[in-house]
């Protein structure tokens, strides 16, 4: 129950500071790889709702890391 509550207090955190995030900010570089859960998503998802532009360079990423 302990570790329970712990990661439910973290995520709280995490969500937190993504909205923070997104609330002071004009565009959004994110990472996202398309998941439909987890807190990428949901950042995601908040910004578009917040009418932010929203950058991803997931696509970026896939091409970088395959060239090594």
């Amino acid at each position: 129950e302990g570790d329970l509550k712990e990661y439910s207090e973290v995520a709280e955190a995490l969500r937190y500071r993504n909205t923070v995030m997104i609330t002071h900010c004009d565009v959004v570089l994110a990472l996202y790889n398309g998941d439909q859960s987890g807190g990428t998503a949901h950042a995601v998802r908040s910004a578009q709702a917040a009418g932010k532009e929203v950058i991803n360079i997931w696509p970026q990423w896939i091409e970088y890391r395959d060239r090594k």
